[in-house]
């Protein structure tokens, strides 16, 4: 039965079978990631606002990896604190370097 087919014909079979794999294995990890991501976010809601900071600083410590995917996206912006830049030293009136005779 396999005298039928050539070479190519099979290695175009497993190919496409190939790429129809790793397509249903990316979208099936899609869903996966959204479905874990909806149950963080319901947990996190019902939690008291202390508890809710204290998970968030816990979360924060996820790196990388899956759980970094699936976390990141629940996590509210960091705060950075920033403090005011110093005025400028000069008055306003000191001469550039074109206008330095040189």
């Amino acid at each position: 039965m396999l005298g039928m087919y050539t070479f190519e014909a099979v290695l175009d079979g497993i190919g496409l079978g190939l790429v129809l794999a790793v397509a249903a294995t990316v979208a099936t990890v899609a869903i996966l990631r959204r479905t874990h991501r909806a149950r963080v976010r319901r947990f996190l809601q019902a939690l008291p606002d202390s508890e809710r900071a204290a998970a968030f600083a816990m979360l924060r410590e996820f790196q990388q990896g899956e759980a970094a995917r699936i976390i990141a996206p629940l996590l509210p912006p960091a705060r950075r604190e920033l403090s005011p830049a110093a005025g400028p030293s000069g008055s306003g009136g000191e001469a550039t370097p074109a206008e330095i005779p040189g």
